[in-house]
Parts: C-alpha cells; sequence; structure tokens
C-alpha cells in the first residue's frame, strides 16, 4: 500500500501509525510498536515525526487519512491538533 500511494498518487511523504485509536489524542499516538515500523520500508515515520514535520515546514500542506476511522472519532481533537504552529494543513 505504501509503494502504491507514492507511485500512483504521488505522495511525497507517507507516516505510518500502525496501531492507534481513533479516540487517541495525536500527540500520544506512535509511541508504541516500534518494531512494525522498522519491518516497514518507504515511510517517512510515525505520527510523531508526522507532527514534527507540520510544524517545521512554511507551505500549505494537504493531509490525507486512509483508515476505517479517519482521523479521530472525535472532531474537538482534529480541530486542536489541526492548530499546532503550521502555516495551513486542509483534511481531506
Amino acid at each position: 500500500m505504501i509503494n502504491n500511494l507514492r507511485s500512483r498518487s504521488l505522495e511525497t511523504r507517507v507516516y505510518v501509525s500502525a496501531c492507534s485509536r481513533s479516540s487517541t489524542p495525536f500527540q500520544e499516538r506512535g509511541l508504541k510498536n516500534h518494531e512494525i515500523y522498522d519491518e516497514l520500508s518507504n515511510i517517512d515515520g510515525d505520527t510523531q515525526e508526522m507532527l514534527k514535520y507540520l510544524q517545521s515546514v512554511k507551505h500549505d500542506v494537504c493531509l490525507v487519512s486512509l483508515d476505517f476511522a479517519g482521523l479521530s472519532s472525535r472532531s474537538h481533537q482534529t480541530q486542536t491538533s489541526a492548530t499546532i504552529e503550521i502555516n495551513t494543513v486542509f483534511l481531506l
């Protein structure tokens, strides 16, 4: 799936949250299961690295979530997480 995202969808960055509930706040995701990330190739990191990247860029970002639950089952968490010091994040 990661390779398909890069080749077919022309994604420039792919971050993986291997095992987290949509009700878990973004800041707490990706803190476990590091052995799973070691087995994956061609990823840019986990949720924590995605948050660091979003805080560091000065350009607009389009954030796409491929999951059954989406980014969060609690809309206030998505709004809170998207208000970190970044330029613009488009949630699709």
